[in-house]
């Protein structure tokens, strides 16, 4: 039995739902909702912590895992709503990546074995830029912070 739902959300930024609160919703009623969610969260740290037996030990564990997949699940729902405001910037009128974050990026890349347009969908980048990152690195441009 899991502590915790199992909050997998697979959101692209695209994705994001757009639903709108019921109409009459009075201010009090959406402080309510919000404290029944921080109440809940407060259940959940309880329950994650009673176990205190050595023969509970796999409980813990399960209950240790159960936390950490919800907060990745957390997270990404987080990254996908800060991505869905991202994309609504023409692409030129969005910043540039520094230099130290495009190796970090080229980086990730090799380490998750990611192809270019991969890469370009996870950060919204154009493949090109991918290639053109990659070919500074090749051609040692990274000095003078061009790629």
């Amino acid at each position: 039995m899991s502590v915790l739902p199992d909050l997998e959300i697979n959101l692209e930024p695209d994705d994001l739902p757009t639903i709108p609160l019921p109409n009459g919703w009075s201010e009090l009623t959406l402080q309510a909702v919000l404290h029944v969610i921080t109440l809940a969260r407060i259940v959940i740290i309880n329950a994650a912590n009673w176990p205190s037996d050595k023969e509970c030990d796999g409980l813990r564990l399960r209950v240790e895992n159960d936390r950490l997949r919800a907060e990745v699940n957390l997270l990404k729902h987080e990254l996908a709503i800060k991505d869905a405001r991202f994309t609504r910037l023409e692409p030129r009128k969005r910043p540039d990546f520094l230099p130290t974050a495009r190796m970090e990026i080229l980086a990730l890349k090799a380490f998750r074995g990611w192809n270019n347009e991969q890469v370009a969908r996870c950060f919204q980048l154009s493949e090109r830029s991918i290639r053109r990152w990659l070919h500074g690195v090749a051609e040692g441009d990274d000095k003078q912070g061009r790629f």
